[in-house]
């Protein structure tokens, strides 16, 4: 297999606290990125930290205990190559809470004007040796003892985020159409409750996936990803900061 060169990072506007938290994680990305590839996807982590996330409150302002545009949300943009048919994860972590949170359900948001995948599969995982920042398959593979891999991890209906946890991680699967091209995802829509309200927030996550039929032989170099979708991406976590 032969994963194609990392682009260079983009740098996205942030503020020094989500700056100096994604640096951290930024060394445990690097670590393991050959972690995401194996049978079905060759994958590289561009780790390029972005925007922040918000929550609104249904039917009223916004009145959360808890915000998803916590430091620490920031979006992460994932490319890789794809094989024709397999699922791909890509991670958030959960900002770390004052108050019991549970989550209740979550949709996947898409880059107007973009091809996009559909969402599989979600879970939670706490991260005890590392992550992996693009995982392939159902179940995860070519991770080893990182996650998604190294163990089922929790639903993501009904998890309950309690105060204090700061190592808990979504992955969420996506998969892209049965043909050649490149697909885009913006991340996730999240709905949760905290005492007895419930609110929407948003979890940028981007991924970028170049779904090829010769996925073993081809490269990054080759699949000409979008700037004008990364810059959408962009803008999109932007008007959702706080």
């Amino acid at each position: 297999m032969r994963p194609g060169p990392a682009r260079a990072a983009r740098k996205h506007p942030a503020g020094a606290v989500l700056a100096a938290w994604v640096a951290a994680f930024t060394m445990m990305f690097v670590a393991l990125a050959g972690c995401g590839t194996g049978n079905g996807s060759a994958a590289k982590a561009s780790g390029k930290p972005s925007a922040g996330s918000g929550n609104e409150a249904r039917g009223g302002p916004t009145a959360s205990a808890y915000s998803l545009n916590a430091p620490g949300s920031g979006v992460w943009e994932n490319y890789g190559i794809v094989g024709i048919g397999v699922p791909v994860a890509y991670p958030q972590y959960l900002p770390e809470s004052k108050v019991q949170v549970t989550l209740l359900s979550a949709r996947l948001i898409a880059i107007p004007g973009f091809p996009a995948p559909r969402l599989v599969k979600l879970g939670v995982w706490h991260i005890f040796h590392g992550l992996t920042s693009m995982a392939e398959g159902l179940p995860p593979r070519g991770c080893g003892g990182a996650a998604p891999c190294n163990s089922p991890g929790k639903p993501f209906g009904g998890f309950q985020l309690r105060p204090g946890d700061r190592q808990e991680v979504v992955y969420f699967w996506v998969l892209p159409p049965r043909r050649p091209g490149n697909y885009y995802v913006a991340g996730l829509r999240v709905t949760y409750r905290v005492g007895s309200a419930v609110y929407e927030g948003h979890l940028y996550s981007g991924g970028e996936m170049c779904v090829r039929r010769h996925w073993r032989t081809a490269s990054v170099r080759n699949c000409n990803f979008s700037k004008q979708a990364d810059a959408e991406l962009t803008s999109m976590a932007q008007q959702h900061r706080h």
